[in-house]
């Protein structure tokens, strides 16, 4: 067992280059020990050739959240390997890009399982080593497209889209999000962001097109994820709990 006397954050699904990266730098900056898990090695190489901070601060793990097994190989390992942990972000997301009468049920089950049923799980197991005296916190990431449907003419003929699926799950994760909040014991605060579109070199027709339907008139950039991340990890939000934040320049007001 692993003694630490900073504050341990597990971040599910972190490695990857768009939000994840953020929440991982916010983390690190508040001087957290972070443990971080991927689906993918490349991305966990990637994310410590490339990360500028003590590369002590983090402990890296692959995951398959589609896997029940895996799952509880990798629990077993985190409660093994820490005593506790004080903040969970569940940030892995799938999805699946076919035309809606495309998908199958497969696809549904494998989305489905790995936005909600894996959030469910790990966050059943992680409240069981969470401190039963000190504010514990839970932080799931869900997307406009769980509060609204998608404006899909702003896709054109790309590839690029959000199906069906995928605002299913998210919206899924704002609903367990508040139903988690209400069960918990009253030391744990469970929150929800729901962010709007990255700025992530996509067309700039897309982009255009996304952008005049924000009142701030662009994309999310690389930092605007981070203030909300931090107000939620420290004590300003200590009254705060079963709420979805939509951080997203005014796309949903219109």
């Amino acid at each position: 067992m692993k003694k630490n006397k900073k504050k341990i954050c597990l971040i599910i699904g972190g490695a990857g280059q768009g939000y994840g990266r953020q929440i991982l730098t916010t983390l690190l900056e508040n001087n957290y020990q972070v443990v971080i898990t991927s689906r993918y090695k490349s991305k966990l190489l990637s994310l410590t050739k490339s990360n500028k901070y003590n590369i002590s601060q983090i402990d890296e793990f692959r995951v398959n959240l589609s896997s029940e097994k895996n799952i509880n190989i990798f629990i077993k390992k985190i409660k093994d390997k820490y005593r506790k942990i004080d903040v969970l972000i569940n940030n892995a997301a799938a999805n699946c890009l076919k035309p809606f009468d495309k998908q199958t049920y497969r696809d549904w089950n494998n989305v489905l399982g790995i936005n909600i049923i894996s959030n469910i799980k790990i966050t059943r197991e992680i409240l069981k080593i969470m401190d039963k005296k000190k504010i514990g916190r839970i932080i799931n990431i869900s997307s406009i497209y769980g509060i609204k449907p998608p404006k899909h003419f702003i896709y054109g003929n790309s590839k690029i889209n959000s199906p069906l699926i995928y605002g299913v799950s998210k919206a899924g994760v704002i609903y367990l999000t508040k139903y988690f909040a209400s069960i918990v014991p009253k030391n744990i605060r469970i929150n929800c962001i729901s962010p709007g579109g990255l700025d992530a070199k996509q067309p700039k027709y897309f982009k255009k097109n996304y952008e005049k339907f924000t009142t701030l008139k662009r994309m999310a950039n690389n930092s605007d994820l981070k203030g909300i991340i931090n107000y939620l990890i420290n004590d300003s939000s200590n009254y705060v709990t079963g709420q979805n934040f939509i951080i997203d320049g005014g796309w949903s007001l219109n």
